[in-house]
């Protein structure tokens, strides 16, 4: 048996981008949110993808069949394919060594399938890409320090910060954090009466959303998973219901949660990604760390109402 090509591993989104030797040396700094890396024959190639080039044309030889996505459809390179699944709630995709065999896949989702649905009302095929070294991959998080990513997805840091948290006197802030010196960062008081670290939360993450255009794909990242399972999962069931809770109530904090779900389904519409991570708080993670400082600064400004001005 020959022996196997040599192989240099492109990193283009990571914990150190770069080009690497072995397979063990890319996995090292890939085991971060987003990671994206793909191997190749030569390290000039690889160096030149790292850099933002596209892979070298040649012959196709794997199909992607997106069948939930932003543009469901085939695709011949995972670059695309990976653009069309990522930000999309559920998304459902696989890979095929024939078009014919990815249209087929395509053909057993029936017109409007690329709706939200149940788990439970999708056909039952396989989802997700058979992956192996060679292809490019979206890791679980660990933490990093990364603060930006290939110049394709803005990465935002969002805080909020309420001393006195549940208390008479409480005073909440929101901090939003894009980089050093980006003129975007928000460091500013909660507005109106309710000041708590849910809402300073969800605040945040809207302020981070109304920064950046309809069409500017972004990631947020949140140490609250308070917020992200309101706009991601549980406003489904309060839609349903009217806005209320099972047991009746309205739902706290809902006129935030239908503002962050306006603007993320306005992005969904043009095919924008919107990413919404959870970090670990107060762990070390330096974006994190910077927004939780601009939510503790912006808790100590003057008291605004609802419309955001002075009292």
């Amino acid at each position: 048996m020959p022996p196997k090509p040599k192989k240099f591993y492109g990193v283009r989104v990571g914990i150190e981008p770069g080009v690497y030797e072995s397979w063990e040396e890319c996995q090292k700094v890939i085991a971060v949110s987003g990671a994206v890396h793909k191997s190749f024959l030569s390290r000039d190639e690889a160096a030149a993808w790292v850099d933002g080039a596209p892979a070298a044309p040649g012959k196709i030889t794997r199909f992607y069949a997106v069948a939930r996505g932003h543009k469901p459809g085939v695709y011949t390179d995972w670059d695309s394919a990976q653009m069309q699944t990522t930000g999309f709630t559920r998304p459902v995709f696989r890979k095929f060594d024939t078009r014919a065999e990815a249209e087929d896949y395509l053909g057993a989702y029936p017109a409007g399938s690329n709706q939200a649905q149940s788990a439970k009302s999708q056909p039952t095929r396989k989802r997700g890409l058979e992956i192996d070294e060679e292809e490019e991959v979206v890791l679980p998080r660990k933490k990093s320090k990364a603060v930006s990513t290939d110049g394709k997805i803005t990465m935002v840091y969002t805080d909020g910060a309420a001393p006195g948290n549940g208390k008479a006197g409480a005073c909440g802030g929101v901090g939003v954090w894009f980089g050093a010196d980006d003129p975007r960062n928000v460091s500013e008081r909660l507005a109106g009466p309710l000041q708590t670290n849910q809402r300073a939360e969800l605040t945040a993450i809207l302020r981070a959303l109304q920064l950046v255009d309809l069409d500017s794909p972004i990631e947020i990242r949140t140490d609250s998973q308070y917020s992200i399972d309101c706009v991601t999962k549980w406003y489904v069931s309060w839609v349903k219901k009217g806005w209320k809770t099972a047991g009746g109530t309205p739902v706290k904090n809902a006129d935030l949660v239908k503002s962050i779900r306006d603007l993320m389904e306005d992005r969904e519409a043009k095919g924008t990604i919107t990413i919404l991570t959870k970090v670990v708080g107060h762990s070390g993670d330096y974006g994190n760390d910077q927004a939780d400082r601009l939510a503790v600064l912006g808790a100590q400004l003057p008291a605004l109402d609802e419309k955001g001005l002075g009292e």
